[in-house]
């Protein structure tokens, strides 16, 4: 896969990073300015120059200051009227870094400190992870050494001969060979993650697909099933209607009383299942109207009694007399919250009793708050389990409540 279509695959914002070299190219070559300056006043101070004051003056601190400026300034013209072109602003952030190392090894005899420094803009190059780039960047480097040492060789048939030249050559080629090679590695890694990161966020989208469909599915599956639960449920309702009308019964009254208690309820559950904006949005709405407590009551109280009677306990309502005969409030959803506390009393409940207490504190003339309360003599809840009571699909002692 060819350099190009690599950089397609994984997208990188290198508008920082070519900033950010930016900035480390200025510095260096303020540091090279200062160092040569250092040296300069070193050399002057000693008496160690021994070719006119003026040409040593250009030759080591006016031509490789002016260099040093000409590189990042190029750099610094293309990024500002060439923001457009990519391949040529990472061209040009490497570029300054070479001629400023060539500005080093052409003006110091410092053996293998003076080329060395060309593994800097080799490795410099893995940042865009172009390999490309990482080849032309050698490739230059060797230009550059070659036109370096050439300089030096120039120069020494005034200043004297320098034996070293050679060797430096050798050495220099072998240090930007092993940068280009520890950065070819370095960017075949790269790429390998690229790739794996790619991978990974396809599956993560197909994933994410997956799941819109199956969601729409579910949406569609429960909006085509409302009806069809709805359905027989409001004419079963119907139909213990009509009973309700015509029974003498009182006992037939008292069951068709608590089966329209206890298919309300459920057609309520079912609404609230089968309610697609409320499943999607994960909100419960709290709908409020006018409702009689102590009607509310008694249904609670009818809907459990079949099942306290069968297990022989003792179940019980401790209600004041004063309770409001109206109230505004959410009467489907209390009620299922008071049943469920009284079902799971009994059920966890095998002798004694179970009460459900109501008590009603009045704020105002128009307003009060009632308090509903289940005592019961079941298992009840140990210290260690408190801690999660209120986390949701979470039991407790699973061995001795599997039903």
């Amino acid at each position: 896969m060819s350099d190009l279509t690599e950089d397609k695959v994984v997208s990188t914002d290198y508008k920082k990073w070519r900033r950010t070299l930016f900035l480390a190219n200025c510095f260096m070559a303020g540091s090279v300015f200062l160092i040569e300056l250092g040296l300069f006043y070193v050399v002057y101070a000693g008496g160690l120059i021994e070719i006119p004051l003026s040409v040593y003056t250009f030759r080591y601190l006016i031509e490789p200051t002016l260099l040093n400026l000409i590189a990042v300034g190029t750099q610094a013209l293309v990024m500002k009227f060439c923001p457009e072109r990519e391949t040529l602003q990472n061209y040009m952030v490497i570029i300054p870094i070479m001629l400023m190392c060539t500005v080093v090894a052409s003006t110091h005899h410092l053996f293998a400190a003076t080329v060395s420094i060309f593994c800097i803009p080799v490795l410099v190059s893995v940042v865009f992870k172009q390999k490309r780039l990482t080849l032309f960047t050698m490739v230059g480097s060797c230009v550059l050494l070659v036109i370096a040492l050439t300089r030096r060789l120039l120069l020494s048939f005034t200043d004297g001969k320098d034996p070293l030249l050679l060797p430096e050559f050798l050495i220099g080629v072998a240090i930007i060979a092993l940068s280009g090679f520890v950065a070819n590695i370095i960017i075949t890694i790269m790429r390998e993650q690229d790739m794996k990161l790619v991978d990974a966020v396809k599956a993560a989208n197909e994933s994410r697909q997956q799941a819109l469909f199956a969601n729409k599915a579910k949406s569609t599956f429960l909006a085509n099933m409302s009806h069809e639960i709805r359905t027989p449920l409001n004419a079963i309702l119907g139909m213990n209607e009509l009973i309700l009308r015509e029974t003498r019964s009182g006992s037939i009254r008292e069951y068709a009383l608590t089966i329209q208690s206890s298919g309300n309820s459920l057609l309520s559950i079912i609404s609230d299942v089968l309610d697609i904006s409320k499943i999607e949005t994960g909100r419960m709405e709290v709908l409020c109207g006018n409702y009689e407590p102590a009607s509310l009551i008694s249904d609670c109280y009818n809907m459990t009694a079949a099942r306290a009677r069968s297990k022989k306990l003792a179940f019980s309502v401790e209600c004041p007399d004063d309770i409001p005969r109206a109230l505004e409030g959410d009467e489907a959803h209390i009620r299922q919250v008071i049943v469920n506390l009284l079902t799971n009393a009994v059920k966890y409940t095998e002798t004694g009793s179970v009460v459900l207490e109501v008590s009603c504190e009045r704020r105002s003339e128009e307003e009060c708050v009632m308090r509903f309360s289940v005592r019961d003599t079941g298992i009840g809840i140990s210290k260690s389990d408190l801690a999660s009571l209120f986390d949701i699909f979470s039991r407790f002692d699973l061995d001795r409540n599997r039903d």
